[in-house]
């Protein structure tokens, strides 16, 4: 391992200058011809990287622009309106919102295209809904609180996984946790909507199961953090 002479910070072995204060790295160790890749990218490589992204996001925005073009125009030609492609646009539209905003973004791309996602689902429901059925409200009855409740339990759990250092078998209890809870707020949302009373029926063994599950998985977890402190308490 080698060290700055000048400020004494730590070097990896491939720096031939000081990252901190840039003074010369001389080691007669270690042949100078050697070329060796350095252990993160270079702005210049970043740069390329973002221009080759932002250059496959217009081709694919090119792409979906000449269909959501034609079909309309061919809807209107054969049926003397906009029917049929009014769907292939709203589909159409949907997968450019999933495909080309998380290619655009740099931090954070997960939790910000889910949030994206969402929005877009929304509005692609709500549109739907309009065009086909507008006499039944299934939107507000039914996605908006399925498609709220599955972004926010997304969400719970990547800050969880981010911001905390929650071991892996508890996200895993907290993800079959909310599975069992989705199924239950599913199956209650579906009874409300056909008119039924608000009861559990198929979803009752799903929630007793995932909170077994979960439980299980808690007890694993605690009891491997149990044996991590006995072997650091006993030195082994």
């Amino acid at each position: 391992m080698s060290y700055c002479v000048n400020c004494g910070v730590e070097l990896n072995s491939n720096e031939r200058r000081c990252p901190l204060c840039s003074t010369p790295v001389i080691n007669p160790n270690i042949d100078d011809k050697k070329s060796e890749l350095p252990p993160y990218p270079s702005e210049s490589e970043l740069l390329v990287e973002r221009k080759i992204k932002r250059t496959t996001a217009f081709l694919i925005s090119i792409i979906l622009l000449v269909p959501m073009i034609i079909c309309p125009l061919c809807d209107h030609l054969v049926t003397g309106n906009i029917s049929w492609s009014l769907y292939a646009i709203l589909g159409i539209g949907l997968g450019w919102v999933l495909i080309v905003p998380p290619m655009m973004m740099h931090h954070d791309t997960a939790l910000k295209s889910a949030w994206v996602d969402f929005f877009a689902l929304l509005i692609f429901f709500y549109l739907i809904n309009k065009i086909t059925t507008p006499q039944i409200n299934w939107f507000e009855r039914l996605s908006l609180p399925i498609t709220c409740f599955i972004i926010f339990a997304f969400t719970f759990v990547a800050i969880l996984i981010k911001y905390t250092n929650v071991k892996p078998l508890t996200i895993i209890a907290l993800i079959i946790f909310l599975v069992g809870v989705f199924v239950t707020e599913a199956e209650i949302l579906i009874n409300l909507f056909i008119g039924r009373e608000a009861l559990l029926y198929w979803s009752l063994p799903s929630i007793i199961a995932c909170t077994a599950l979960s439980f299980i998985f808690l007890i694993i977890s605690r009891l491997a953090n149990l044996k991590a402190a006995i072997k650091k308490r006993m030195h082994i």
